[in-house]
């Protein structure tokens, strides 16, 4: 585990008014008024517009992990927003979030902007969304935890779980910055602004036998070390449950699926690809030389590799190609 939260943390506004003050970061919403002033008031007399945006940007950077902080409104609307940017893709215009708000009659959310899954008539793809608006309270300070693990997004208000997700567009492994998204008319003031990066881990996929275990151990465990990747494998999971279960979550909270397709007759190897494919999770895919590919597998690139020394070398050398693809530090 990494500790990546530091006291000098580097912030750029976006768009909206922030000031970052003695450990306290403060969003100074307001009303913003529409562009023409031809347009009548609304019922409460106030004129046309909308409550200011706000994004907030660090320097900080998360591939796997949690981000935590302490929220306080001074007021509450139905346009308040304060949430957590888990993952900011500059190239992409993609940002994931979580928190409290983000929809008008809502408690909290975990949404995505510029989803490319987004069919909807907003912007954004809502994934988890709950509770009353109504229970949100000015003046009262809101503990924020967001746990983010591949695809998974949980949530936690005040030490509470109160949503989760395994839905979120797939990070491809690479660390992404992460910030602070804030609406609001009012001042919104957040504390305690933390980032908790954990190791990447890889979820490895192969016929459990003796001749499978020398590329496990000899191969892909010493090349994932050397990337600070942790690494599991089915057979090393414990405890009660379905297997099945247990190995669906594993490759939805992996940054990426490493698997041997050999031999072709194992159905189980290749319902865990499919299911890695399905999540769009990067997917590293090991065979032995020889071996002839399903059609639904051939159009994918494929490592092969022999058992001999030579063999061995060429096989770290590519995994390490494709280590180094998935794991870059951006998009870009």
């Amino acid at each position: 585990m990494r500790k990546d939260n530091k006291e000098n943390i580097g912030w750029v506004p976006i768009f909206g008014d922030f000031e970052i003050k003695e450990g306290a970061i403060r969003f100074r919403g307001k009303h913003i008024l529409a562009s023409t002033s031809d347009e009548p008031p609304s019922a409460e007399g106030k004129e046309k517009g909308q409550a200011m945006v706000g994004f907030l940007l660090s320097s900080l950077t998360l591939a796997d992990g949690d981000l935590s902080a302490e929220v306080e409104f001074e007021n509450v609307t139905s346009e308040t927003i304060c949430e957590l940017a888990v993952s900011y893709d500059l190239n992409a215009r993609h940002i994931v979030t979580a928190g409290l708000g983000g929809d008008p009659g809502m408690m909290f959310t975990i949404r995505e902007l510029g989803s490319p899954r987004n069919i909807g008539p907003g912007p954004w793809l809502y994934h988890r969304f709950g509770g009353d608006r109504t229970g949100l309270q000015p003046k009262k300070k809101y503990k924020l935890e967001v746990h983010f693990r591949g695809t998974i997004v949980a949530l936690d208000i005040n030490g509470v779980t109160v949503a989760m997700t395994t839905d979120v567009f797939p990070p491809m492994g690479r660390s992404r910055q992460v910030g602070i998204f804030c609406k609001g008319e009012h001042l919104i003031t957040i504390h305690s602004f933390k980032v908790n990066a954990l190791k990447p881990k890889a979820f490895v996929v192969m016929k459990f036998s003796s001749e499978y275990d020398d590329v496990y151990n000899d191969v892909i465990k010493e090349i994932c070390k050397d990337y600070e990747v942790s690494v599991r494998r089915a057979d090393e999971m414990m405890g009660p449950g379905f297997i099945i279960s247990d190995i669906a979550y594993e490759i939805e909270s992996s940054q990426l699926v490493i698997a041997d397709i050999t031999p072709t007759d194992n159905p189980n190897v290749y319902f865990e690809v499919g299911y890695a494919v399905a999540l769009r999770k990067p997917t590293i895919l090991l065979a032995k030389n020889g071996t002839s590919l399903p059609f639904d597998i051939a159009g994918f690139r494929v490592l092969f590799y022999e058992n001999s020394i030579g063999g061995k070398s060429k096989l770290e050398e590519g995994l390490r190609r494709h280590l180094n693809l998935i794991l870059s530090a951006t998009s870009i």
